[in-house]
């Protein structure tokens, strides 16, 4: 690993205003956060970048790796330690991180992800530079199951024209670990209850597609590390619908903020209603469409169509009831 002065030594700009703020957010990851370290010191840059690293009151060992990066690193990785656990109190970590950073463009990876392309900054920030019209750069990836030791390829389905009909549409395009984008596209978010919406991923990437177009690139430049228990992945049934409930909501949420098709509009609609369906028959508490907003489209064929999915589905006649009462009021003002 080359030392601190070696990562430096081609920049040209001031160490104390980086152009790069990393955003690291990590909890319980002693066996990963090393690596996700390194894949942030191999970057080779012209420029200044700053590694934020906010560990979130971890039990294991992983704040004492942090910790002994941070010492031989001092310039450069800037460590935050809870000293208590905030996400378990609605806090997100990531959100955090960047009210502190200092870069131009912020670029995220998880403690249990990693870089490995030396060139991926360099190549995102160069783009980003020439494009002024383009606000984020993504990039492919490989997944790695860490339970059968195995690499998979991502099959990412590439964006074609970077708008936010084609981030809608299709959600799983734009991965966090491979993303680059400007800090000033983060102002004016919306306050969302994030026990209803999810304040990950998909709100800050559609924040972001609102007001700017986004790239892909083609080079695989991160490892994404499949756990069976992650922020997204759950050995709970349940745990795995709300958290495709509240993906759900924020989609429905976005859905109604730009000018797209009417068959991307009915395509996710149906999508995210049906996820909405789930949720609320697995917890047997229909109420969640009379306490949450339905954010029903607009335009009224499609609040319309939205009411005869939910029609159909309905098998459980509780539901089906409560339901039936409450979609009279809506159709009443199509």
């Amino acid at each position: 690993m080359r030392i601190e002065f070696k990562i430096m030594q081609d920049w040209k700009y001031d160490i104390s205003t980086p152009l790069v703020s990393i955003c690291c957010t990590t909890y319980n990851h002693e066996n990963y956060i090393a690596e996700a370290i390194e894949g942030f010191l191999i970057q080779e840059t012209d420029f200044p970048f700053e590694i934020l690293i906010r560990d979130d009151f971890s039990t294991d060992k992983t704040a004492k790796i942090v910790q002994e990066y941070a010492q031989k690193y001092p310039l450069i990785i800037h460590p935050i330690y809870e000293e208590e656990n905030t996400y378990s109190k609605g806090i997100r970590p990531m959100q955090e991180l960047f009210k502190i950073a200092k870069g131009k463009y912020i670029a995220l990876c998880e403690g249990d992800d990693y870089w490995t392309d030396s060139l991926k900054l360099q190549k995102q920030v160069d783009f980003l530079e020439a494009n002024l019209d383009y606000g984020l750069v993504c990039t492919d990836m490989v997944k790695y199951n860490q339970k059968e030791d195995k690499y998979e390829e991502s099959n990412i389905v590439p964006l074609k024209k970077g708008s936010f009909e084609e981030l809608i549409h299709w959600k799983n395009q734009v991965w966090v670990l491979t993303v680059c984008f400007r800090k000033s596209l983060l102002d004016n978010r919306p306050i969302l209850d994030f026990n209803i919406y999810f304040g990950g991923d998909i709100f800050l990437f559609l924040h972001i597609a609102q007001q700017s177009k986004l790239k892909f690139m083609p080079d695989k430049t991160a490892v994404y590390r499949i756990l069976e228990e992650s922020a997204s992945h759950f050995k709970d049934k349940m745990k795995a619908i709300e958290f495709t409930y509240k993906v759900s909501n924020t989609m429905l949420y976005y859905l109604d903020k730009h000018q797209i098709s009417y068959e991307v509009y009915k395509s996710v609609f149906y999508k995210n209603m049906l996820a909405r369906f789930k949720y609320a028959r697995a917890n047997r508490n229909f109420d969640i469409f009379k306490t949450v907003k339905l954010d029903l489209p607009s335009n009224s064929n499609l609040k319309i169509l939205g009411l005869q999915l939910l029609y159909i589905l309905c098998k459980w006649r509780p539901f089906f009831q409560a339901y039936t009462s409450f979609s009279k009021q809506i159709i009443g003002k199509c």
